[in-house]
């Protein structure tokens, strides 16, 4: 494994145990502070598309942004993974999510 992927992968389990060490009220917390900062960024205001990814597990919840995006007319779109031909495309959502 390369060094780069080697220091994501770590990079990644050490946010994995500190997300899972919150308490639920600081995991919404925390998800709030995500979501207010987010839809303060002029990128994010100016912005036509938004590519967004769909939370699992101890992932920051960011479904209210992507809610808002709909909502602000903004076209929201998933990666979509094809492990055989390690091609990446994307999903757009026609519904709000919530």
């Amino acid at each position: 494994m390369s060094d780069v992927l080697q220091l994501k992968k770590e990079t990644r389990r050490i946010f994995s145990e500190k997300r899972k060490a919150l308490s639920a009220s600081e995991r919404e917390l925390k998800d709030k502070i995500l979501f207010d900062k987010t839809v303060s960024l002029d990128a994010y205001k100016n912005a036509e598309i938004l590519l967004a990814y769909y939370p699992v597990k101890n992932e920051p919840n960011i479904l209210p942004i992507v809610e808002e995006a709909l909502r602000m007319g903004k076209k929201v779109a998933f990666p979509i993974s094809n492990p055989e031909g390690f091609v990446l495309t994307f999903a757009f959502a026609t519904s709000p999510i919530l």
